[in-house]
């Protein structure tokens, strides 16, 4: 007995096994069930006709292909095959890394790189040394008074920071930052200039 089942937005798929299981490994919940068929060739045939009526991606092996694909993996052949090839890869990078770590370009860089990393290691120290007055003092530089004006150049308001105005006017913060800078002629339908500016 085959499953043919349809993930909703995802996919179509076919089974021996229960819907519900398979479903789950492939790590989702919701599933419905599209035909049940009886032979391996038919549920082939029968994926690929719901993978295309019901608009999925087809796959580029048919269930049929896959379970001989996975029945000849397990043959003692293909299995010494592996196993050959695994013990040579193995043995070759043993070989590469073992030459590789003892040429004198190797050891410099090794020397380089702790170098490098002792160093990084002191900035980052001293970054997480920053006083409560040395933020202040940073953030103070960041923070410029804002002044608003109206179409015809009125004075209306001054606000501590291009954030606080944004904040409580609903008008986009660069903005309000281009247009103190210069860059636009307007930001919310007022004018807006730095304090230290004028």
């Amino acid at each position: 007995m085959y499953t043919i089942y349809e993930i909703p937005g995802v996919k179509v798929g076919c089974t021996s096994r229960s819907p519900e299981v398979r479903v789950k490994e492939q790590g989702h919940t919701q599933f419905r069930v599209v035909e049940v068929v009886t032979d391996i060739s038919t549920a082939s045939e029968r994926e690929e006709y719901w993978q295309e009526q019901l608009g999925y991606r087809k796959d580029m092996n048919t269930y049929n292909g896959m379970l001989k694909m996975a029945k000849l993996a397990q043959t003692p052949e293909a299995t010494a095959k592996r196993n050959k090839t695994q013990r040579v890869s193995e043995k070759y990078k043993n070989t590469r890394v073992t030459e590789q770590m003892n040429t004198p370009q190797s050891i410099a860089k090794r020397k380089e790189t702790c170098k490098t990393s002792e160093k990084y290691k002191e900035t980052r120290t001293n970054v997480h040394m920053l006083t409560p007055q040395s933020i202040a003092k940073k953030t103070a530089k960041l923070i410029k008074p804002v002044l608003q004006f109206d179409k015809q150049g009125g004075f209306i308001k001054e606000w501590p920071s291009i954030k606080e105005a944004s904040n409580s006017l609903s008008i986009y913060r660069g903005d309000i930052g281009r247009c103190s800078s210069g860059k636009l002629k307007q930001a919310g339908g007022y004018i807006w200039k730095y304090k230290s500016m004028l």
